[in-house]
């Protein structure tokens, strides 16, 4: 198993670490679901969520490049 997986091995810390930024952005989507029209105009939710997007793709890109430098080992 070690040998044959040893590529992904090599990249599990910055894999967890993508894991753990994709948790924490769950838990911020979460909470600027819950936050009550009353508080904040759908103007600034809309830039928030805009925000939220922009940094899951980040996230999602690191994924991507990762699988990309696998594949290449």
């Amino acid at each position: 198993y070690r040998q044959k997986h040893m590529d992904v091995l090599k990249h599990q810390n910055q894999l967890l670490y993508l894991k753990n930024q994709l948790v924490e952005w769950r838990e911020r989507r979460d909470h600027l679901a819950k936050i009550p029209s009353t508080s904040m105009s759908n103007d600034e939710k809309r830039a928030r969520y805009q925000r939220l997007l922009q940094s899951r793709q980040r996230i999602l890109s690191g994924v991507d490049r990762i699988v990309a430098t696998i594949k290449q080992e």
